[in-house]
């Protein structure tokens, strides 16, 4: 028979947790809990403190929690260039941070604390955008731009819906824009002084090219400036990050790197650049063409894929992966024929505003041949475009939508006109709903050319429909977080 166990004494319990008790005094403690590393010695001598469990885990996560924003950034000390790297490699938050702890650092280091960023706010991080414009504004890092008197909001692509109320004041700010009074007038875009970053055109490709070393290349000057800004905006709404503008002037170069755009500056810019009147066979159009040919044999030679797209042109979904399938040595482009029946590659009916160029040799080549007629001619970059690769004349045409370069080998294809359409076919842009009817014939682009002047394409576009972008709050107006655009791939 099993022998029945009393409970024990009230004086033996007592003995019992005294000894217990003595055990914890002894020589030989329970090991300390141990908290995550990068949290540092505060937590470690703290767990060191608490003997219970509980407690002292409870301790460790609340500091953990707290600290968790800077928990990157502080284990640079410790790992150096190992954890360096891995903010080089791309994430937006650790390089946010690392940005933080360099301004917070004794003595800081603005510098540093510039260049990361304007690194994470290219990629989109709300809290880099919104602690980036006040370093300009306080002259942290680079030169004070922004006077106190002007700057009232950080500038940044931080998205909102489409009100009607915008909509309206859009509506009428084309109408004001036509007496030349507009809220599309330059003064709205202005900044005090000039921006510089330390950041090259090679340490940008290489951040915002794809895995294939795509990078799409939009040009602009201030007098397109807010058709940029829609344009980034519609790049952002696609979810497409592998673009990098080029500026024409100082103006646009500031702007941009204040809005959080990945920007360089053209070595060389054109000058006398007109604000109102850069439309197609102006001079002011031709310097500026000029410039996009030479920018992506530039980049070419650097090891990129370049398309290239003038930022009048509206994007319905991303063309990357139709374009890239015709692989090497191959210039795809679009046509600016305006019939809706026949060939495509008749003379000069190449359109140097939206094409992609693969970087290889016979591309290089044939580009570089481009720009050295380009360079002596007394027009603009688009008839150089034909007249090398397709012939005077059109005498190195094949079939009715291709060319084949003699010298270099190079085969252009012309776009189909359904689904890369310019402004003058069909009357796409003069239909009631032209969004419905472009995404109707599955429209990759829709070319907002073949009108002149600046304010009319504005006024085209505005009332279309297709534009992303609030210039009085300098917020792109559809958000890219609530909306999955649909894949076609």
């Amino acid at each position: 028979m099993k022998q029945k166990q009393w409970p024990l004494h009230k004086s033996s319990l007592i003995k019992k947790q005294r000894n217990t008790y003595a055990f914890a005094k002894s020589s030989n403690p329970p090991p300390p809990i141990q908290c995550p590393i990068n949290l540092r010695h505060p937590l470690r001598r703290i767990s060191q403190d608490h003997r219970v469990l509980h407690s002292a885990s409870l301790v460790c996560r609340a500091w953990r929690d707290a600290l968790k924003p800077l928990s990157e950034a502080m284990a640079i000390g410790k790992w150096g260039c190992f954890k360096r790297r891995l903010f080089e490699l791309g994430d937006p938050a650790g390089q946010c941070n690392l940005a933080i702890s360099f301004l917070q650092a004794k003595p800081p280091n603005t510098n540093q604390a510039v260049e990361w960023l304007y690194k994470a706010s290219i990629a989109g991080h709300a809290r880099a955008q919104y602690q980036l414009a006040p370093c300009f504004h306080q002259g942290k890092g680079v030169e004070q731009s922004v006077q106190q008197a002007g700057y009232s909001r950080p500038l940044n692509l931080r998205n909102k819906s489409l009100f009607l109320s915008t909509q309206k004041e859009l509506f009428d700010c084309v109408e004001a824009e036509k007496s030349r009074g507009g809220c599309f007038k330059r003064e709205a875009l202005s900044v005090t002084k000039a921006v510089t970053l330390p950041m090259s055109m090679e340490s940008l490709l290489a951040m915002q090219a794809d895995q294939n070393k795509t990078i799409l290349l939009g040009i602009a000057g201030s007098s397109y400036k807010d058709m940029l800004m829609s344009w980034v905006c519609r790049l952002h709404y696609l979810q497409v990050p592998n673009y990098l503008v080029c500026a024409l002037d100082d103006e646009v170069y500031d702007f941009s790197v204040l809005q959080g755009v990945p920007v360089i500056k053209r070595a060389s810019p054109p000058t006398n650049i007109s604000f109102d009147d850069c439309h197609f066979g102006s001079e002011c159009f031709q310097k500026v063409t000029k410039v996009k040919s030479r920018m992506v044999l530039q980049i070419l030679e650097l090891g990129y894929n370049v398309l290239l797209s003038d930022v009048d042109v509206y994007w319905f979904k991303n063309p990357l992966d139709y374009l890239t399938s015709f692989g090497q040595g191959v210039l795809v482009a679009q046509s600016d024929e305006f019939n809706f029946t026949g060939a495509i590659n008749l003379p000069r009916r190449l359109n140097s505003g939206f094409y992609y160029a693969h970087s290889d040799r016979i591309t290089i080549a044939a580009l570089g041949k481009v720009v050295q007629h380009a360079a002596y001619s007394n027009l603009s970059e688009q008839p150089s475009f034909y007249d090398t690769l397709c012939g005077e004349g059109g005498s190195y045409r094949l079939g009715d939508d291709q060319c084949l370069d003699p010298e270099t080998n190079l085969r252009v294809h012309f776009l189909d006109l359904d689904l890369f359409p310019n402004g003058a076919y069909q009357g796409l842009w003069e239909e009631e709903d032209t969004k419905k009817a472009c995404e109707e014939r599955g429209c990759f682009v829709l070319h907002n050319n073949w009108i002149n002047g600046r304010n009319k394409k504005l006024e085209r576009q505005v009332l279309s429909g297709l534009w992303e972008y609030d210039i009085n709050t300098r917020m792109c107006l559809q958000s890219r977080y609530t909306t999955n655009p649909k894949s076609y791939f």
